[in-house]
């Protein structure tokens, strides 16, 4: 256990010395190395030998957090304006989730977020309902669409639109993630 404490302790010393000569020791570094910092291509990487390497290849996601950001312009089916309670529920390849009811409103805000695992030609159903505590509930709208195809911290909007926009728009905002 010592001998690889001992091994450890010594390949950080050798480390942080190579680092310190690197970087020109307490003086900073040397003119050559800003040199060829600033000369570096955008996006690269300059390598020990200066020459500037390719970006890392961000890979792509594998699973997709969703967030309901708000709606916009839903009809008010129930009596009385501003009547409507909207929800939506999200249905992805056999996965299933619900947001929160957003009472009386017409331009609701959620901010609810889902995950979502990524497959292949994945097609995401959104439903929008309006709750009915006296009858079943109603639905404002429906629309299918295939997922965008996101690499690991890409986010992007998704706006749906609901009967070519007259039942209303709903904004969600996607981010490509990593599966744990």
């Amino acid at each position: 256990m010592r001998d690889q404490q001992s091994s450890i302790l010594a390949f950080f010393a050798a480390l942080l010395a190579a680092h310190i000569v690197a970087c020109g020791g307490a003086s900073g570094p040397s003119e050559d190395a800003i040199e060829a910092y600033l000369s570096r291509t955008p996006g690269g990487a300059a390598g020990a030998d200066g020459k500037v390497e390719a970006p890392v290849e961000v890979p792509p996601a594998k699973r997709v957090s969703v967030t309901i950001e708000r709606a916009e312009g839903l009809p008010d089916l129930d009596e009385g304006p501003g009547e409507t309670d909207p929800y939506v529920i999200l249905e992805y390849e056999g996965q299933r989730h619900r947001s929160s009811v957003i009472e009386g409103s017409l331009a609701p805000v959620w901010g609810d977020t889902f995950i979502l695992d990524v497959l292949p030609d994945g097609i995401l159903t959104v439903k929008l309902m309006d709750e009915d505590s006296l009858s079943s509930d109603e639905q404002l709208g429906v629309v299918s669409k295939p997922l965008p195809a996101l690499k690991v911290g890409e986010t992007v909007p998704f706006v749906l639109e609901f009967r070519g926009g007259e039942g209303g728009r709903l904004t969600l905002t996607l981010t490509g993630i990593v599966r744990p």
